[in-house]
């Protein structure tokens, strides 16, 4: 008897240990392997909101349209045209400086987009409501800290003018703060991807609303452009690439991997990079 409740033990451990190393890799396989250049987000927040990745797809390629680059045109007319599927409750950024200096408009239309798809208006590393008249004015998202680079990175929102349009904070209109906010407050993986080799390992995971950051320097902070997924292509159940929209340069449902492959077209020196960052949720 001793001996069939000793078989009967090793048998149910045996069992228990399977069913546990089954359920490890169910969970390994959710995300995909670290890489070299990988990294992992702190996520401070939890992201108590429903993140609905069609509605902030569907915004995107609703205020866009597929242009070479809009603010080239010379032409008043064919200005119009290109501006005409922007959302006009919206400032727009993006506009050409008489010294020639470029400003874009990428930062707000993905900070638009991701709104329509549910992200909240928040202070960053704070409780306070930032439309909350009864706190501190220094935690509040008023005109005054809107325009105070120091102040707006901690906030994510947007203020009404009296032409009822939206500005912007820096975290909102600003690429590299925007994208400060996000790995700051919010579960997210990035991958650096160079060429289409690169994209093929992470590309299954990517989904509608998530972002690509465009670097240009190699300093691995100077970050200038960015967009959104807001279409994932399957080949059957494969994914094989997945299309992003944006503005400044005006782009709707372009294929990242055809970018990729212009990319390795250039000098291994001359290529630039690009972060892919995945909201978790």
């Amino acid at each position: 008897m001793k001996r069939l409740s000793f078989l009967f033990l090793s048998f149910a451990i045996i069992a228990i240990s399977l069913l546990t190393t089954s359920c490890e890799k169910d969970l390994a396989e959710t995300d995909p392997p670290m890489r070299e250049k990988e990294t992992k987000s702190k996520g401070r927040l939890k992201s108590s909101f429903y993140f609905n990745r069609n509605s902030a797809a569907n915004y995107a390629k609703a205020y866009t349209e597929h242009w070479e680059y809009c603010y080239h045109h010379t032409d008043e007319k064919q200005k119009k045209t290109c501006n005409a599927r922007y959302n006009s409750h919206y400032h727009n950024y993006g506009e050409i400086k008489p010294n020639g200096e470029i400003w874009g408009d990428c930062a707000n239309f993905v900070s638009q987009s991701l709104y329509a798809g549910g992200f909240p208006l928040y202070v960053r590393h704070s409780d306070e409501n930032p439309y909350d008249t009864n706190d501190d004015d220094s935690k509040k998202l008023t005109w005054n800290n809107i325009v105070n680079s120091n102040l707006s990175k901690e906030f994510w929102g947007f203020l009404v003018n009296s032409s009822g349009k939206r500005w912007g904070s820096q975290s909102w209109r600003n690429v590299i703060f925007l994208k400060e906010y996000l790995e700051d407050n919010y579960s997210t993986r990035e991958y650096s991807v160079k060429t289409r080799h690169d994209l093929q390992w992470n590309l299954k995971y990517l989904q509608k609303g998530d972002l690509i950051f465009m670097m240009s320097g190699n300093d691995g902070f100077s970050y200038d452009h960015v967009v959104i997924i807001t279409e994932v292509v399957k080949s059957g159940n494969t994914v094989t690439d997945v299309k992003f929209s944006g503005h400044t340069w005006n782009q709707e449902n372009v294929s990242f991997n055809g970018i990729l492959q212009k990319n390795e077209s250039r000098q291994s020196s001359q290529r630039l990079t690009y972060r892919v960052l995945r909201f978790k949720f």
